[in-house]
C-alpha cells in the first residue's frame, strides 16, 4: 500500500461517514466504521469512528449489523415430570377410562 495515501484514505473515511449516517445508510455507515477500525487501528479518528458505529448498530437494532445472525438453535423443552419423553413411545391408553 501506498503510505502517502494512508492520511487522505483515513480523511475520506472520516468524512464520508456522517453522510452516511445523515441518509440513514445505516449498514454502509457501519461498515465503513469496521473497515476504519481495521485498516486505521491506531488512527486518529477511532472514537468519534466507534460511536458512529455505535449509533448505526442502534438504528438497525442489531448489535452486529454486518454479520450474519448467530444460528443457535432454541433449547430443547423442559420434561413435565410424568410426562413421556419425545423418544419414549406414547403410553397404552386405558381401556376402562371414559
Amino acid at each position: 500500500a501506498n503510505l502517502a495515501l494512508a492520511p487522505l484514505i483515513e480523511t475520506a473515511y472520516f468524512e464520508s461517514t456522517p453522510l452516511l449516517l445523515e441518509h440513514k445508510k445505516w449498514r454502509f455507515a457501519a461498515e465503513n466504521c469496521e473497515l476504519y477500525l481495521a485498516t486505521f487501528p491506531r488512527g486518529r479518528y477511532i472514537s468519534q469512528m466507534r460511536t458512529w458505529l455505535n449509533q448505526a448498530h442502534i438504528e438497525m437494532g442489531t448489535s452486529r449489523p454486518t454479520a450474519a445472525p448467530d444460528a443457535t438453535p432454541a433449547a430443547p423443552p423442559v420434561a413435565t415430570p410424568g410426562a413421556p419423553a419425545d423418544d419414549e413411545a406414547p403410553a397404552t391408553p386405558n381401556p376402562t377410562a371414559p
